[in-house]
């Protein structure tokens, strides 16, 4: 084979991933190709024996290879390739000459190429990820069909994305089970979609705009799901990693509670109730009660921030709520002093499992700005906190501006 591109034609590669074209000289019978990338002598990427490529008219063959900026390349560093081609007369290594040299060029920001920022969240056995890589890929197909346009590992940032309407999946490939690269039945995935902002259709995948902009500025949250391929109620990455493959049916870890569900007790922590052969229901409430008291998972299953939110002793939830609408209902002078009466409502929360939320009181500030005539400039004269749904409260004013002249209030949280 006589290598082409990249290296004679162009060097650079401005994409997430490299297209390589080579040449065998008129008609031949090779039905078969592999393809390597070396960095130095070490071979870093190697497609396997592949099926050949259709030969274009001029002779040469395109392929388009899965090794993603991210994944197994780097921005501005050195690469060479080389070919080999087969048939049913020569099935050893017969490598092109010359192995040309190329670099990848995939900006993450810029008006060409752009990217998407990933927040990959999975809660799972940590076993699974143990025996794992975490892969992140963006399809051009809502299915998630076809050639992902990137795909990367470690970094969750999507990068050398052309203007498109792109969809985001991630999960978790076996190092040593699985196919590499490709995600497999038994592999955890899950993908971009609106899971509890939207009760309608939770499921359907974002689509994801990049733009003249060459960037999304939100970051992508992409929840991965355990798989359990045959139904044991196991993750079946655990499975894998824990026997080397998938059981035979339920397992016992140490015990197992209705449904067919396996427990481990270490599960409930110190909690005196644990799962065992004779006591099942009780372990399970006391982890799951364990579980959901948690912070963050508190926060995650009512969409906001863990910071916005505090779990008591007693499991309560304590939220620090936002103001929803907010209105000014009265205000007037007594003595020298603004009397105000501030009204609103607090933003709903979806509360799931939790209950009865103990919500804070919500606090504005109440700033007062005076001017003696329409043409001077607002000056600011006070700033206080007052409370939302309280009784009116009186704000003192500095006792040079009486009530004389004009005032205005604004509410800042």
């Amino acid at each position: 084979p006589t290598p082409i591109a990249p290296g004679s034609e162009s060097s650079i590669v401005y994409a997430s991933h490299p297209t390589f074209k080579w040449s065998m000289g008129g008609i031949n019978s090779y039905t078969a190709f592999r393809l390597q990338i070396r960095s130095g002598s070490s071979v870093i990427w190697d497609s396997g024996l592949r099926r050949t490529p259709p030969m274009a008219s001029d002779g040469t063959y395109t392929y388009e290879a899965e090794a993603y900026v991210g994944e197994v390349l780097a921005n501005n560093q050195n690469y060479s390739w080389r070919v080999s081609m087969y048939n049913a007369k020569f099935q050893s290594d017969y490598w092109s000459q010359g192995d040309p040299t190329f670099q990848m060029s995939a900006p993450t920001d810029g008006y060409v190429l752009g990217k998407i920022p990933v927040c990959v969240k999975y809660f799972g056995p940590k076993a699974a990820l143990g025996i794992s890589t975490v892969r992140v890929a963006a399809y051009a197909t809502p299915d998630f069909s076809g050639t992902p346009v990137s795909r990367t590992v470690a970094t969750t940032t999507l990068m050398g994305l052309p203007k498109g309407r792109y969809y985001v999946c991630a999960y978790l490939d076996a190092n040593t089970y699985g196919k590499p690269y490709d995600r497999d039945a038994f592999e955890s995935w899950g993908y971009a979609c609106p899971r509890e902002k939207d009760l309608v259709n939770p499921y359907k995948p974002y689509t994801i705009l990049v733009d003249d902009t060459g960037a999304v500025s939100e970051v992508i949250d992409v929840y991965i799901e355990d798989a359990d391929t045959n139904g044991n109620s196991l993750p079946d990455l655990w499975e894998y990693a824990a026997n080397g493959g998938l059981y035979e049916g339920t397992q016992a870890i140490d015990g197992v509670v209705p449904g067919n569900a396996a427990i481990k007790a270490s599960l409930t922590a110190n909690l005196q109730d644990k799962v065992n052969s004779t006591a099942t229901t009780g372990g399970l409430t006391a982890m799951l009660t364990t579980v959901m008291s948690s912070r963050e998972v508190a926060a995650l299953a009512m969409g906001v921030e863990p910071t916005a939110l505090s779990v008591n002793a007693a499991g309560a939830v304590t939220v620090e709520s936002e103001v929803d609408s907010v209105t000014i209902s009265s205000i007037g002078f007594e003595d020298g002093k603004l009397v105000i009466q501030v009204d609103g409502t607090q933003k709903e929360l979806a509360t799931g499992l939790y209950g009865q939320l103990e919500t804070a009181p919500t606090e504005v500030t109440c700033v007062v700005y005076h001017k003696d005539t329409l043409e001077a400039d607002w000056s600011k004269v006070k700033s206080e906190k007052v409370t939302i749904g309280a009784d009116a409260q009186a704000i003192e004013l500095p006792e040079d501006n009486g009530t004389s002249g004009f005032y205005k209030v604004v509410i800042e949280q």
